[in-house]
């Protein structure tokens, strides 16, 4: 029956490739000349999963974060297999020349040959999707590296796909998720010959399809929380959780450690872990752990971020593409430069300028709660006051939380600040003048 097959396409020089699986593990394949014909032949599908964009950048969302995401999963095997799509105001262009200058004026970059030489796919699925509502609900954006690493248990491909390693690597691992896979790959090379269907679209086609077989339980997509473009398409890679992800996931805090059952873990929830308190991101397979009594001595409030009523001094973190680590969020080590950042904010912007001149401190201590991962399109704003003041210290307190919804903590912390005298060489009390400016913004 129809409605019980899941597909998986590829573009390929005589058109589409496709390879459906169905009840029974029952199988078939073949190639449409367009896509608006194998979607009427499998409308009826519990899923299409296609290698080609589907949501495209435009003036607002000038880059995907899924393509993002996509490089920083593959990194650093199989990274460069994804590639930039063109924007939508440069679909229409006829020449290289003229769809690098739309794309250019619009998101600041000019094409590669390869995206412009899928232009006329993406079209016509475009096309497609803006005619047809069914279709924007059955057919969803994938790519088929993606889905390899996550079959595999989130581990990149190791060889170029077109080399003769790299097609006995994926051929291998398709056959562990689906037996029939060798059948159908040596069928489909019996059927066409290599200028109408390569050799490695026949193998995206099989993972593409593999992985659309086990979205009903598994399905996951490359950002977690997708972007839409101008039209409301999203911009999302879907990629299967691998089994073994279910039982083991690595743990990412002040320490590593490892849970083995993560059944209990619902992604981007709260939720109890022993004695700890979790949240579980999906994408990267890092769970943030900090245990109840830490909680509790730092009175941190995951939920709920209630900004003290003394004064607040506020500074927002532009991140950069080099602070996000191979596992796709911000890595820890950085954040303790954006708590620097805000002391040099603190002291050296105006007005605070004039208001510290002549102050001179030494870095005692700092430290950091890792409470929720930041991701390349999180807009972080760093919240800062006085805890307490010393004789010759202050300790500073940071909240780094969600510009747009300041109930998302990414990370609290604290610093110790030694006044001192650098000819000298020693620490020094703290002078009247500053320490009754420092008390403007100590927490009662």
């Amino acid at each position: 029956m129809l409605q019980d097959r899941y597909i998986g396409v590829d573009g390929c020089k005589s058109g589409w490739f496709f390879v459906s699986i169905g009840p029974g593990d029952e199988c078939e394949f073949g190639v449409f000349e367009n896509i608006e014909s194998l979607f009427s032949a499998y409308s009826e599908a519990k899923r299409i999963l296609i290698d080609i964009p589907i949501g495209l950048p435009f003036e607002d969302i000038k880059a995907r974060a899924c393509d993002v995401r996509a490089r920083k999963v593959l990194s650093p095997k199989r990274h460069n297999s994804v590639f930039s799509p063109p924007c939508r105001n440069a679909l229409p262009a006829s020449s290289y020349e003229k769809a690098c200058e739309i794309n250019q004026r619009v998101t600041g970059r000019k094409i590669t040959i390869m995206a412009f030489h899928l232009i006329q796919k993406i079209r016509e699925v475009d096309a497609l999707l803006k005619d047809n509502a069914k279709a924007r609900i059955l057919i969803r954006e994938s790519h088929p590296e993606v889905c390899f690493w996550a079959l595999a248990g989130y581990d990149p491909m190791d060889h170029y796909k077109k080399s003769d390693d790299g097609l006995a690597e994926r051929l291998a691992l398709l056959k562990q998720h689906f037996p029939k896979s060798g059948a159908i790959y040596k069928a489909a090379l019996g059927r066409y010959p290599r200028k109408q269907v390569a050799r490695d679209d026949i193998l995206d086609a099989l993972a593409l399809s593999i992985t659309a077989s086990l979205l009903a339980e598994n399905e996951a997509t490359l950002p977690e929380n997708p972007d839409k473009d101008v039209i409301g398409l999203p911009m999302e890679i879907v990629y299967a959780i691998p089994e073994k992800a279910k039982q083991e996931v690595k743990i990412q805090a002040d320490n590593t450690v490892i849970v083995n059952k993560l059944d209990r873990l619902e992604p981007g929830k709260d939720t109890e872990y022993g004695n700890a308190n979790c949240t579980y991101d999906q994408t990267t397979r890092t769970v943030n752990m900090f245990s109840k009594e830490h909680l509790k001595r730092s009175k941190i409030d995951m939920k709920a971020t209630s900004m003290p009523e003394h004064k607040v001094f506020t500074t927002d973190i532009e991140m950069r593409f080099r602070d996000i680590d191979a596992m796709g969020h911000v890595n820890n080590a950085v954040y303790f430069t954006y708590f620097e950042y805000g002391r040099i904010q603190f002291f050296d912007s105006k007005p605070q300028k004039d208001k510290f001149q002549g102050i001179s401190f030494i870095l005692a201590h700092v430290s950091c709660d890792y409470i929720k991962p930041l991701i390349l399109n999180d807009n972080p704003t760093l919240f800062m006051w006085i805890k307490d003041i010393g004789n010759k210290s202050f300790v500073f307190h940071y909240q780094l939380v969600e510009k747009s919804d300041k109930s998302i903590v990414y990370a609290t912390g604290e610093s110790v600040q030694v006044i001192f005298d650098y000819q000298k060489n020693t620490s020094i009390p703290i002078s009247d003048e500053t320490r009754s400016q420092l008390t403007a913004y100590l927490k009662s």
